[in-house]
């Protein structure tokens, strides 16, 4: 039953991780590190570690090791150890999130990405909300002209986070889907609010990445168009298969 509860308790924090993203730095850190001891605990309790994972530890553990050493001659030491805990407890979460997509089921992971969507999308409409009518759904407005702040208030990083979710839910979208007109859809829609909430940075690279992404979809669709064509026309595939 622990076991059971300690798997359910580590997919269901990683689901909601983008909304504690949204609500404050002390949410973040306390589900960051909840999510560590939860998939310490897993790793250890349960023995885990392969081979592979044990050299990826080891690795870890010696630079861990050498943080603590720069630590140790820091001139400022407090700031030195916030750094290190950070990039620890960071560390940990890419680890934990890399044991789920590849220990837990199929319908696990496709009701985390499910959850990470809707949550996207509500952060979307909020977003179009706030474009709107100059505030969002909650009362926030931005104190930049041209820049939105979505429900992150004063703090106008939600361009970042929108930068991050977006690429995992337009690539669930072409997974789950296999749509064009939902794929295409959700692809301009996006590339069209991540430019409306005027982080430059932050559009650039998801309008890079999404275009890089576009090209190879739409690469693989005309192979595949003209390698069919070609065998129908030809009767390749018959004359293999006789």
């Amino acid at each position: 039953m622990k076991k059971f509860t300690a798997h359910n308790t580590l997919w269901l924090l990683i689901s909601i991780l983008p909304l504690m993203l949204l609500i404050g730095s002390g949410v973040i850190n306390t589900s960051i590190v909840i999510i560590d001891l939860v998939f310490i605990y897993i790793v250890f309790k349960q023995k885990k570690i392969d081979f592979n994972d044990k050299l990826i530890l080891y690795v870890f553990i010696f630079f861990w090791l050498s943080l603590i050493i720069n630590l140790l001659f820091s001139l400022n030491f407090n700031n030195s150890f916030l750094r290190v805990f950070g990039i620890i407890r960071f560390a940990i979460l890419a680890l934990a999130i890399k044991f789920v997509l590849e220990e837990f089921s199929q319908k696990i992971i496709k009701k985390i990405f499910l959850i990470w969507s809707i949550i996207f999308c509500t952060v979307s409409l909020d977003l179009v909300f706030e474009l709107i009518f100059g505030f969002d759904s909650l009362g926030n407005h931005s104190y930049m002209p041209g820049r939105l702040s979505g429900f992150l208030g004063k703090e106008l990083k939600i361009g970042n986070w929108y930068l991050g979710f977006g690429l995992m839910v337009v690539s669930f979208v072409y997974c789950s889907f296999k749509k064009n007109y939902l794929f295409y859809s959700i692809l301009i829609i996006t590339i069209l609010i991540s430019f409306t909430i005027g982080e430059r940075a932050n559009f650039i690279k998801y309008f890079l990445i999404t275009s890089v992404f576009f090209a190879l979809y739409e690469k693989k669709k005309f192979f595949e168009k003209n390698f069919f064509t070609y065998a129908r026309n030809y009767n390749i595939i018959g004359d293999f298969v006789l």
